[in-house]
């Protein structure tokens, strides 16, 4: 069944990339807006998974053996964080192509090249049919630079977003991130590049995730992410608040809907200890939380200098209480005066 729906998939696609006799002569669901976004979807479903070595002969069948349109790329690239696609890896699967695509890969320390391990399951175990690249998936040879070290640090746990605001966090949009996971904290400002999530993408980010956690050899940058996330927000107040900064760019029906999907979702993604991404800025942020100084200075921050006119009457009072304690002082010592 998941080979005829393949088939079915990758034919509609072919057919969704054409143009002239075909496409003025046909009628097909594809026609509509949510058409291809609804087979790749499907396409990229964990449990429809197939091995690699046959989505390239479908490939072949359904293009007459033309191979020279890049037809997944182009399709895939609208949900696509990182521009080049590591050439010379083995791919298993579909998602585990895309999964490349969506996650930087790693220098490995001890052979300097990238690598990726492979799933535990022994459908899509390495063998002689586990396909390198081929080159019509293959955009640049060039890679993503080295990605910070995990750090075997114990979880902990951080406030939800609005908290931390009120601690004296400031949130910022990251400019020219390199990929969705150049997550920074310095100074009490958290830097996060922006995320954009809707029906598709849900769908995407939840299978991958899957995937990810599908190998304990794999490790888990997706789901380091949404455990960090997950923290962050808890209720819509906190998306309303991520909005805001221009980190959230959300999609969905409305941000209550995100809140609880980033809850559902971060249940059961869950890192090991030894393999969380994230856990250095955890420790960070939950120590500049706790520092009492940084509370009482973002609450007279928001309290007193949260606009003009609030810092009007801190002015106002201060000149006032200049005035005052010079004119105690003529009263009590009015010698001066002379």
């Amino acid at each position: 069944m998941n080979l005829l729906r393949c088939y079915c998939s990758m034919a509609a696609l072919s057919w969704s990339s054409s143009s002239g006799y075909v496409r003025r002569n046909h009628t097909f669901f594809l026609d509509v807006g949510w058409g291809i976004k609804t087979t790749l979807s499907d396409l990229l479903l964990f449990e429809n998974q197939i091995p690699f070595f046959i989505i390239e002969t479908l490939y072949t069948v359904v293009t007459n053996n033309e191979g020279d349109r890049d037809l997944l790329l182009h399709l895939l690239e609208p949900y696509s964080i990182s521009p080049d696609l590591p050439a010379g890896n083995k791919i298993f699967h579909l998602l585990h192509l895309y999964y490349q695509w969506f996650v930087p890969g790693r220098i490995s320390k001890s052979s300097g090249s990238i690598s990726f391990p492979s799933p535990r399951s022994s459908t899509f175990s390495e063998s002689s049919e586990c396909k390198q690249i081929p080159s019509w998936l293959r955009t640049s040879s060039l890679s993503k630079s080295n990605k910070k070290p995990y750090y075997k640090i114990p979880m902990r746990s951080i406030p939800c977003a609005t908290e931390l605001h009120e601690a004296g966090v400031t949130f910022r949009k990251k400019k020219s991130p390199c990929d969705v996971f150049d997550i920074t904290f310095e100074n009490g400002i958290l830097e996060i590049p922006t995320f954009l999530i809707d029906s598709v993408k849900r769908v995407f980010y939840m299978n991958l995730a899957a995937f990810e956690q599908s190998s304990s050899a794999m490790e888990h940058d997706l789901t380091s992410y949404v455990a960090l996330m997950n923290a962050l927000i808890k209720t819509n107040k906190d998306v309303v608040l991520l909005k805001r900064c221009g980190i959230i760019n959300n999609m969905l029906l409305n941000d209550e809907e995100l809140a609880v999907f980033f809850n559902q979702f971060g249940a059961w993604s869950t890192p090991y200890s030894d393999k969380q991404y994230f856990s250095p800025l955890f420790a960070e942020v939950q120590t500049y939380y706790e520092s009492r100084w940084h509370k009482y200075r973002a609450k007279l921050l928001h309290d007193y200098f949260n606009n003009p006119w609030s810092v009007l009457s801190v002015i106002a009072a201060v000149v006032l209480l200049i005035f005052a304690a010079i004119q105690a002082a003529g009263v009590i010592f009015p010698d001066i005066h002379h």
